[in-house]
């Protein structure tokens, strides 16, 4: 059933592609092809809501780089920004469902680079960021930021939530860093 707000915009991100297989798990499979193939499903189930728009940063092998990721999202209007990974271990204790978000020492990097680069940077949370003074921009940055972060948080722990209904979660399920395309501090 259509809700009465507007449909989430969602970016959903398979990892690797083109050159970049990932991980491999010494039998012929690839992270790219694993994340590609688990990407298209779920923007598939997520489709046949009204309530979602979903799109892909890739949707055949091809390489996108990580910065073009996450500027795909932004130029969507993506309401969650979901990167998908496959690891491989050889270890058989090494199984489960991990869900990241950014760490704090990045996030504030983040913030740092931003407001110290304010024209290649551009708009976030719909602030153009040239236009205003740096100790205002790095105010509204912070505030955005923050938000995000507890949006992604809630997030992750509702995926590892639902993840763990089905299948083996690790013992750490929930865990931060710094990879770049969690560094939008105005998307989930």
């Amino acid at each position: 059933e259509k809700s009465n707000r507007p449909p989430l915009r969602i970016v959903l991100d398979p990892g690797h592609g083109g050159k970049d297989p990932g991980t491999g798990s010494g039998v012929g499979v690839k992270e790219k092809d694993i994340n590609l193939a688990f990407a298209k499903q779920l923007a598939a189930l997520l489709e046949e809501d009204p309530n979602y728009v979903v799109f892909l940063t890739r949707d055949t092998d091809t390489r996108v780089s990580l910065p073009k990721r996450v500027l795909f999202a932004r130029r969507k209007s993506a309401d969650l920004f979901i990167s998908i990974h496959a690891d491989w271990s050889n270890n058989s204790y090494a199984k489960g469902a991990t869900a990241y978000t950014l760490s704090e020492e990045a996030s504030v990097e983040t913030l740092e680079t931003i407001a110290t680069d304010r024209d290649a940077v551009g708009r976030v949370a719909g602030v153009d960021l040239a236009a205003e003074r740096e100790d205002v921009a790095r105010l509204l940055v912070d505030l955005a930021r923050r938000e995000t972060q507890a949006r992604s948080l809630k997030f992750a722990e509702l995926v590892i939530a639902e993840v763990a209904k089905e299948t083996a979660v690790l013992r750490r399920p929930l865990r931060r860093d710094s990879f770049h395309v969690l560094k939008a501090p105005d998307m989930p």
